[in-house]
Protein backbone atom coordinates (compact mmCIF):
# COMPACT_ATOMS: atom_id res chain seq x y z
CA UNK A 1 0.00 0.00 0.00
CA UNK A 2 3.07 2.21 0.75
CA UNK A 3 4.53 1.97 -2.67
CA UNK A 4 1.00 2.67 -4.35
CA UNK A 5 0.87 5.65 -2.05
CA UNK A 6 3.96 6.90 -3.30
CA UNK A 7 3.28 6.66 -6.54
CA UNK A 8 0.45 7.80 -6.56
CA UNK A 9 2.41 11.70 -4.70
CA UNK A 10 4.89 10.81 -7.46
CA UNK A 11 1.98 11.47 -10.61
CA UNK A 12 0.20 14.06 -8.67
CA UNK A 13 3.99 16.16 -8.48
CA UNK A 14 4.53 15.97 -12.00
CA UNK A 15 0.66 16.36 -12.79
CA UNK A 16 0.91 19.37 -10.90
CA UNK A 17 4.27 20.98 -12.30
CA UNK A 18 3.01 20.09 -16.00
CA UNK A 19 0.47 22.45 -15.24
CA UNK A 20 2.62 25.02 -14.19
CA UNK A 21 3.66 24.60 -17.68
CA UNK A 22 0.67 25.36 -19.48
CA UNK A 23 0.47 27.87 -17.32
CA UNK A 24 4.00 29.38 -18.47
CA UNK A 25 2.20 29.49 -21.77
CA UNK A 26 -1.30 30.85 -21.18
CA UNK A 27 -2.76 33.25 -18.16
CA UNK A 28 0.87 34.33 -17.33
CA UNK A 29 2.05 34.69 -13.46
CA UNK A 30 4.34 37.64 -15.14
CA UNK A 31 5.12 39.27 -18.00
CA UNK A 32 8.14 37.22 -18.71
CA UNK A 33 7.66 33.39 -18.67
CA UNK A 34 11.24 32.56 -17.66
CA UNK A 35 10.26 33.57 -13.95
CA UNK A 36 6.96 31.81 -13.45
CA UNK A 37 6.91 28.54 -11.54
CA UNK A 38 7.97 25.52 -13.93
CA UNK A 39 11.29 27.93 -14.84
CA UNK A 40 12.05 27.86 -11.23
CA UNK A 41 11.37 24.31 -9.61
CA UNK A 42 11.41 21.81 -12.85
CA UNK A 43 15.14 21.59 -13.09
CA UNK A 44 14.95 20.75 -9.42
CA UNK A 45 12.71 17.53 -9.60
CA UNK A 46 13.81 16.59 -12.98
CA UNK A 47 17.56 16.38 -11.30
CA UNK A 48 15.72 14.43 -8.29
CA UNK A 49 14.04 12.13 -10.94
CA UNK A 50 17.45 11.54 -13.01
CA UNK A 51 19.77 11.13 -9.54
CA UNK A 52 17.68 8.59 -8.68
CA UNK A 53 16.92 6.12 -11.80
CA UNK A 54 19.33 6.98 -14.11
CA UNK A 55 19.20 4.37 -16.36
CA UNK A 56 15.68 5.09 -17.08
CA UNK A 57 16.52 7.77 -18.99
CA UNK A 58 20.00 6.55 -20.61
CA UNK A 59 18.99 6.96 -24.19
CA UNK A 60 17.36 10.57 -24.18
CA UNK A 61 20.55 11.54 -22.11
CA UNK A 62 22.51 10.58 -24.68
CA UNK A 63 20.07 11.88 -27.16
CA UNK A 64 20.09 15.36 -25.39
CA UNK A 65 24.08 15.30 -25.06
CA UNK A 66 24.75 14.78 -28.67
CA UNK A 67 22.19 17.21 -29.97
CA UNK A 68 23.51 19.77 -27.76
CA UNK A 69 27.20 19.03 -28.24
CA UNK A 70 26.70 18.92 -32.88
CA UNK A 71 24.56 22.33 -32.07
CA UNK A 72 27.15 24.42 -30.62
CA UNK A 73 29.73 22.91 -32.85
CA UNK A 74 27.56 24.17 -36.07
CA UNK A 75 27.22 27.27 -34.58
CA UNK A 76 30.30 28.19 -33.40
CA UNK A 77 32.17 26.81 -36.91
CA UNK A 78 29.45 27.87 -39.82
CA UNK A 79 26.91 30.98 -38.11
CA UNK A 80 29.51 32.15 -35.53
CA UNK A 81 27.35 32.73 -33.15
CA UNK A 82 25.32 30.58 -30.19
CA UNK A 83 21.63 31.40 -29.46
CA UNK A 84 22.18 30.33 -25.50
CA UNK A 85 18.14 31.26 -25.20
CA UNK A 86 16.96 28.55 -27.46
CA UNK A 87 19.71 26.10 -25.30
CA UNK A 88 17.50 26.98 -22.52
CA UNK A 89 14.27 26.75 -24.24
CA UNK A 90 14.80 23.20 -25.56
CA UNK A 91 16.51 22.01 -22.27
CA UNK A 92 13.29 22.62 -20.73
CA UNK A 93 11.31 20.65 -23.58
CA UNK A 94 13.47 17.78 -22.59
CA UNK A 95 12.33 18.01 -19.25
CA UNK A 96 8.39 18.13 -20.60
CA UNK A 97 9.74 14.80 -22.15
CA UNK A 98 11.33 13.45 -18.44
CA UNK A 99 8.25 14.04 -16.90
CA UNK A 100 6.08 12.34 -19.28
CA UNK A 101 8.31 9.52 -19.52
CA UNK A 102 8.32 9.06 -15.87
CA UNK A 103 4.92 9.65 -15.79
CA UNK A 104 4.65 6.07 -17.67
CA UNK A 105 6.74 4.31 -15.36
CA UNK A 106 4.84 5.05 -12.84
CA UNK A 107 1.29 5.02 -14.03
CA UNK A 108 -1.11 1.81 -14.35
CA UNK A 109 -2.47 2.53 -17.27
CA UNK A 110 -0.27 5.61 -19.01
CA UNK A 111 -2.38 6.00 -22.15
CA UNK A 112 -6.44 5.91 -20.44
CA UNK A 113 -4.51 7.99 -17.45
CA UNK A 114 -2.46 10.36 -19.08
CA UNK A 115 -4.88 11.37 -21.78
CA UNK A 116 -7.59 11.99 -19.11
CA UNK A 117 -5.28 14.90 -17.48
CA UNK A 118 -5.03 15.95 -21.39
CA UNK A 119 -8.76 16.34 -21.61
CA UNK A 120 -8.96 18.23 -18.56
CA UNK A 121 -6.14 21.22 -20.06
CA UNK A 122 -8.13 21.05 -23.37
CA UNK A 123 -11.62 21.32 -21.69
CA UNK A 124 -10.26 24.32 -19.47
CA UNK A 125 -8.54 25.72 -22.25
CA UNK A 126 -12.06 25.56 -24.63
CA UNK A 127 -14.30 27.24 -22.06
CA UNK A 128 -11.76 29.85 -21.33
CA UNK A 129 -11.50 30.55 -25.34
CA UNK A 130 -15.82 30.23 -25.49
CA UNK A 131 -15.52 32.80 -22.33
CA UNK A 132 -13.26 35.55 -24.80
CA UNK A 133 -15.65 35.09 -27.66
CA UNK A 134 -18.88 36.40 -25.91
CA UNK A 135 -16.67 38.74 -23.49
CA UNK A 136 -13.93 40.42 -25.82
CA UNK A 137 -11.37 40.96 -22.85
CA UNK A 138 -7.31 39.91 -23.07
CA UNK A 139 -6.50 37.61 -20.67
CA UNK A 140 -3.27 38.35 -18.15
CA UNK A 141 0.21 38.97 -19.92
CA UNK A 142 -1.22 37.83 -23.55
CA UNK A 143 -3.03 39.92 -25.97
CA UNK A 144 -6.18 40.29 -27.58
CA UNK A 145 -7.02 38.93 -31.37
CA UNK A 146 -8.93 41.22 -33.60
CA UNK A 147 -12.42 40.26 -33.81
CA UNK A 148 -13.61 37.35 -33.28
CA UNK A 149 -9.92 35.34 -32.75
CA UNK A 150 -9.31 33.39 -29.46
CA UNK A 151 -6.46 33.78 -27.58
CA UNK A 152 -5.14 32.35 -24.73
CA UNK A 153 -1.47 31.53 -25.47
CA UNK A 154 1.29 34.31 -25.35
CA UNK A 155 1.40 36.58 -28.38
CA UNK A 156 -1.29 34.80 -30.90
CA UNK A 157 -3.71 32.17 -31.42
CA UNK A 158 -1.38 30.28 -33.43
CA UNK A 159 -0.01 28.94 -30.44
CA UNK A 160 -3.32 27.96 -28.99
CA UNK A 161 -4.31 26.03 -31.91
CA UNK A 162 -1.63 23.99 -32.83
CA UNK A 163 -2.45 21.96 -29.32
CA UNK A 164 -5.98 22.15 -29.98
CA UNK A 165 -5.49 20.81 -33.13
CA UNK A 166 -3.47 17.48 -31.91
CA UNK A 167 -5.99 17.06 -29.39
CA UNK A 168 -8.58 16.48 -31.96
CA UNK A 169 -6.36 13.91 -33.87
CA UNK A 170 -6.51 12.03 -30.28
CA UNK A 171 -10.44 12.66 -29.75
CA UNK A 172 -10.99 11.47 -33.36
CA UNK A 173 -8.74 8.43 -32.84
CA UNK A 174 -10.77 7.61 -29.54
CA UNK A 175 -14.35 8.29 -31.22
CA UNK A 176 -12.90 6.17 -34.66
CA UNK A 177 -11.17 3.37 -32.66
CA UNK A 178 -12.93 3.03 -29.06
CA UNK A 179 -16.35 4.35 -29.86
CA UNK A 180 -15.61 6.90 -27.54
CA UNK A 181 -18.48 9.82 -28.54
CA UNK A 182 -18.01 11.75 -24.76
CA UNK A 183 -15.71 14.36 -26.67
CA UNK A 184 -18.37 15.34 -29.69
CA UNK A 185 -19.13 18.85 -28.02
CA UNK A 186 -15.35 19.32 -27.77
CA UNK A 187 -14.88 18.28 -31.20
CA UNK A 188 -17.17 20.65 -32.45
CA UNK A 189 -15.79 23.55 -30.32
CA UNK A 190 -12.69 22.93 -31.18
CA UNK A 191 -13.09 23.24 -35.14
CA UNK A 192 -15.20 26.40 -34.75
CA UNK A 193 -12.19 27.65 -32.31
CA UNK A 194 -9.43 27.07 -35.22
CA UNK A 195 -11.59 28.26 -37.94
CA UNK A 196 -12.13 31.65 -36.25
CA UNK A 197 -8.48 31.94 -35.24
CA UNK A 198 -7.64 31.26 -39.73
CA UNK A 199 -5.49 28.40 -38.45
CA UNK A 200 -5.82 27.24 -42.11
CA UNK A 201 -2.24 24.45 -41.73
CA UNK A 202 -3.84 23.26 -38.42
CA UNK A 203 -7.40 22.37 -40.17
CA UNK A 204 -5.67 21.15 -42.84
CA UNK A 205 -3.46 18.81 -40.75
CA UNK A 206 -6.81 17.94 -38.60
CA UNK A 207 -8.70 17.31 -42.13
CA UNK A 208 -5.39 14.55 -42.79
CA UNK A 209 -5.10 12.98 -39.67
CA UNK A 210 -8.95 12.38 -39.60
CA UNK A 211 -9.05 11.15 -43.23
CA UNK A 212 -6.44 8.78 -42.15
CA UNK A 213 -7.81 7.70 -39.39
CA UNK A 214 -11.26 6.72 -41.16
CA UNK A 215 -9.63 4.79 -44.14
CA UNK A 216 -7.76 2.69 -41.40
CA UNK A 217 -11.24 2.11 -39.75
CA UNK A 218 -12.64 1.01 -42.79
CA UNK A 219 -9.93 -1.37 -43.60
CA UNK A 220 -10.22 -2.82 -39.80
CA UNK A 221 -13.75 -3.17 -40.40
CA UNK A 222 -14.81 -6.88 -40.62
CA UNK A 223 -18.42 -5.60 -41.90
CA UNK A 224 -16.82 -3.24 -44.54
CA UNK A 225 -17.39 -3.83 -47.90
CA UNK A 226 -13.72 -3.69 -48.46
CA UNK A 227 -13.25 -6.94 -46.04
CA UNK A 228 -12.55 -8.75 -49.45
CA UNK A 229 -9.92 -6.95 -50.65
CA UNK A 230 -8.17 -6.77 -47.44
CA UNK A 231 -7.73 -10.47 -48.15
CA UNK A 232 -5.95 -9.65 -51.05
CA UNK A 233 -3.33 -6.68 -49.97
CA UNK A 234 -1.18 -6.60 -46.87
CA UNK A 235 -1.57 -3.88 -44.30
CA UNK A 236 1.81 -2.09 -45.82
CA UNK A 237 0.47 -2.43 -49.73
CA UNK A 238 -3.44 -0.72 -48.23
CA UNK A 239 -0.94 1.81 -46.54
CA UNK A 240 0.38 2.71 -50.21
CA UNK A 241 -2.79 2.58 -51.83
CA UNK A 242 -4.13 4.99 -49.53
CA UNK A 243 -0.79 7.36 -50.48
CA UNK A 244 -1.59 6.32 -54.05
CA UNK A 245 -5.29 7.37 -53.78
CA UNK A 246 -4.04 11.22 -51.85
CA UNK A 247 -1.78 11.89 -54.58
CA UNK A 248 -4.80 11.65 -57.08
CA UNK A 249 -6.58 13.41 -54.72
CA UNK A 250 -4.02 16.37 -54.32
CA UNK A 251 -3.58 16.47 -58.22
CA UNK A 252 -7.44 17.01 -58.76
CA UNK A 253 -7.51 19.58 -56.02
CA UNK A 254 -4.44 21.52 -58.08
CA UNK A 255 -6.92 21.18 -61.36
CA UNK A 256 -9.96 22.34 -59.85
CA UNK A 257 -8.71 24.56 -57.84
CA UNK A 258 -10.91 25.86 -55.61
CA UNK A 259 -11.54 28.30 -52.89
CA UNK A 260 -11.29 28.60 -49.18
CA UNK A 261 -12.94 30.61 -47.28
CA UNK A 262 -11.81 31.82 -43.91
CA UNK A 263 -11.93 33.54 -40.78
CA UNK A 264 -10.00 36.72 -43.05
CA UNK A 265 -10.59 36.04 -46.23
CA UNK A 266 -11.03 33.56 -49.47
CA UNK A 267 -7.73 31.72 -50.69
CA UNK A 268 -7.47 29.17 -53.46
CA UNK A 269 -6.02 25.94 -53.04
CA UNK A 270 -3.14 27.00 -55.70
CA UNK A 271 -2.04 29.87 -53.75
CA UNK A 272 -2.75 28.17 -50.16
CA UNK A 273 -0.86 24.85 -50.70
CA UNK A 274 0.71 24.23 -54.59
CA UNK A 275 2.46 28.00 -55.01
CA UNK A 276 4.70 28.05 -51.30
CA UNK A 277 5.83 24.28 -52.12
CA UNK A 278 6.71 25.13 -56.14
CA UNK A 279 8.63 28.00 -54.68
CA UNK A 280 10.39 25.35 -52.16
CA UNK A 281 11.35 22.96 -54.06
CA UNK A 282 12.85 25.43 -56.60
CA UNK A 283 14.52 27.64 -53.71
CA UNK A 284 13.01 30.20 -55.44
CA UNK A 285 11.74 33.88 -53.57
CA UNK A 286 8.23 34.83 -53.51
CA UNK A 287 8.13 37.93 -55.04
CA UNK A 288 6.48 40.97 -52.45
CA UNK A 289 6.40 41.00 -49.03
CA UNK A 290 4.35 41.89 -46.01
CA UNK A 291 1.74 39.08 -46.68
CA UNK A 292 1.84 36.37 -43.93
CA UNK A 293 1.79 33.30 -46.78
CA UNK A 294 4.51 35.09 -48.61
CA UNK A 295 7.22 35.94 -45.88
CA UNK A 296 6.52 32.24 -44.06
CA UNK A 297 7.41 30.73 -47.51
CA UNK A 298 10.28 33.03 -48.03
CA UNK A 299 11.53 32.36 -44.08
CA UNK A 300 11.87 28.59 -45.49
CA UNK A 301 13.42 29.69 -48.59
CA UNK A 302 15.83 30.97 -46.82
CA UNK A 303 16.15 28.52 -44.30
CA UNK A 304 16.99 25.99 -47.14
CA UNK A 305 19.38 27.85 -48.66
CA UNK A 306 21.37 28.40 -45.82
CA UNK A 307 21.41 25.01 -45.20
CA UNK A 308 22.90 24.48 -48.38
CA UNK A 309 25.64 27.39 -47.79
CA UNK A 310 25.98 24.97 -44.24
CA UNK A 311 26.86 21.42 -46.93
CA UNK A 312 23.84 20.42 -44.94
CA UNK A 313 25.20 20.73 -41.56
CA UNK A 314 23.03 23.23 -40.52
CA UNK A 315 23.51 26.70 -38.50
CA UNK A 316 22.94 25.81 -34.33
CA UNK A 317 19.97 25.64 -32.76
CA UNK A 318 18.28 28.68 -32.60
CA UNK A 319 19.93 30.88 -35.13
CA UNK A 320 17.25 30.69 -38.04
CA UNK A 321 15.97 33.39 -35.85
CA UNK A 322 19.30 35.12 -36.02
CA UNK A 323 19.21 34.65 -39.58
CA UNK A 324 15.76 37.00 -40.16
CA UNK A 325 17.40 39.17 -37.96
CA UNK A 326 19.87 39.74 -40.87
CA UNK A 327 18.88 42.65 -43.26
CA UNK A 328 19.11 40.77 -46.09
CA UNK A 329 17.04 38.33 -44.96
CA UNK A 330 14.17 40.41 -43.01
CA UNK A 331 10.40 40.16 -43.31
CA UNK A 332 8.16 41.87 -41.85
CA UNK A 333 5.64 39.43 -40.80
CA UNK A 334 7.95 36.37 -39.86
CA UNK A 335 10.63 36.20 -37.56
CA UNK A 336 10.68 33.19 -37.21
CA UNK A 337 10.56 30.16 -39.77
CA UNK A 338 7.05 28.98 -38.51
CA UNK A 339 7.46 25.98 -39.66
CA UNK A 340 8.72 22.97 -37.30
CA UNK A 341 9.44 20.51 -39.89
CA UNK A 342 11.81 22.66 -41.59
CA UNK A 343 13.72 24.64 -39.05
CA UNK A 344 14.94 21.19 -37.45
CA UNK A 345 16.24 20.54 -40.57
CA UNK A 346 17.65 24.00 -41.25
CA UNK A 347 18.86 23.95 -37.29
CA UNK A 348 19.58 20.74 -36.94
CA UNK A 349 21.20 19.70 -40.63
CA UNK A 350 22.18 16.05 -41.08
CA UNK A 351 20.85 15.29 -37.37
CA UNK A 352 17.70 16.39 -37.85
CA UNK A 353 17.38 14.64 -41.22
CA UNK A 354 18.07 11.94 -39.68
CA UNK A 355 15.74 11.90 -36.91
CA UNK A 356 13.28 12.24 -39.95
CA UNK A 357 14.41 9.05 -41.73
CA UNK A 358 14.66 7.12 -38.19
CA UNK A 359 10.81 8.33 -37.91
CA UNK A 360 10.07 7.79 -41.37
CA UNK A 361 11.76 3.84 -40.78
CA UNK A 362 9.52 3.24 -38.00
CA UNK A 363 6.03 3.64 -39.78
CA UNK A 364 7.27 1.78 -42.55
CA UNK A 365 8.08 -1.07 -40.38
CA UNK A 366 5.18 -0.95 -38.79
CA UNK A 367 2.65 -0.47 -40.88
CA UNK A 368 2.12 -4.19 -41.41
CA UNK A 369 0.83 -4.35 -37.64
CA UNK A 370 -1.77 -1.89 -38.43
CA UNK A 371 -4.55 -4.36 -38.25
CA UNK A 372 -3.53 -6.13 -34.87
CA UNK A 373 -2.16 -2.50 -33.12
CA UNK A 374 -4.63 0.64 -32.75
CA UNK A 375 -1.43 2.18 -31.17
CA UNK A 376 0.49 2.02 -34.04
CA UNK A 377 -2.54 3.51 -36.25
CA UNK A 378 -2.35 6.70 -34.26
CA UNK A 379 1.25 6.86 -34.16
CA UNK A 380 1.55 7.10 -37.85
CA UNK A 381 -1.51 9.13 -38.60
CA UNK A 382 -0.28 11.73 -35.69
CA UNK A 383 3.26 11.91 -37.13
CA UNK A 384 1.87 12.86 -40.56
CA UNK A 385 -0.72 15.21 -39.27
CA UNK A 386 1.63 16.90 -37.04
CA UNK A 387 3.64 18.38 -40.01
CA UNK A 388 0.73 20.42 -41.26
CA UNK A 389 -0.45 21.30 -37.21
CA UNK A 390 3.13 22.52 -36.18
CA UNK A 391 3.24 24.69 -39.07
CA UNK A 392 0.99 27.02 -37.89
CA UNK A 393 3.32 28.04 -35.25
CA UNK A 394 6.21 30.84 -34.89
CA UNK A 395 9.24 29.79 -32.66
CA UNK A 396 6.51 29.95 -29.93
CA UNK A 397 6.34 26.42 -30.29
CA UNK A 398 9.37 26.19 -28.05
CA UNK A 399 7.84 26.86 -25.11
CA UNK A 400 4.56 25.88 -25.72
CA UNK A 401 4.85 23.16 -23.49
CA UNK A 402 1.03 22.09 -23.99
CA UNK A 403 1.89 21.10 -27.30
CA UNK A 404 4.68 18.89 -26.58
CA UNK A 405 2.70 17.30 -23.77
CA UNK A 406 0.54 15.99 -26.18
CA UNK A 407 3.39 14.89 -28.78
CA UNK A 408 5.25 13.12 -26.33
CA UNK A 409 2.16 11.53 -24.82
CA UNK A 410 1.73 9.98 -28.79
CA UNK A 411 5.53 9.24 -28.83
CA UNK A 412 5.45 7.13 -25.45
CA UNK A 413 1.94 5.15 -25.91
CA UNK A 414 3.12 1.78 -25.70
CA UNK A 415 2.23 -0.84 -27.95
CA UNK A 416 1.20 -4.09 -27.15
CA UNK A 417 1.94 -6.43 -29.77
CA UNK A 418 5.06 -8.21 -29.15
CA UNK A 419 6.34 -7.49 -32.27
CA UNK A 420 5.74 -3.93 -33.12
CA UNK A 421 8.46 -1.79 -32.40
CA UNK A 422 7.83 0.64 -29.66
CA UNK A 423 10.07 4.64 -29.13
Amino acid sequence: MKIKTRYNIRLLLISLILIFSVVNASLRLTENGMSSIFRIISPVFILILLISNIHRYKNSIIFMLVFYVYSLIVSIYIYNYIAFEYYIFFAYIYIVFILIKTYKIYALDFKREFFRFLDVITTISVILCIVQFFVRIPYPHVSLPAERGMNIFMGNENEMGEPLGCMLILYTYKYIFENDKSHIVLMILICGILFCNDAKLTIIGCAIGIAGLLLLKERKNTGSRLIKIRRYFSARVYVINIFIVIAISIALLYFINPILVFRDYPISVRELIFKPIGNIIKLQKVPGSGGSMIDRTNAIIYGMNELVHSHFAGIGLGNSVTMLAKPEYHLLTAKSMHNLFFQIICEAGILGIGLYVYFFIWGIKNTKYIDIENNIILKIIFMVAFIFISSQSSIGIMSNYYTWMIVFYVILIPTSHKKAISF
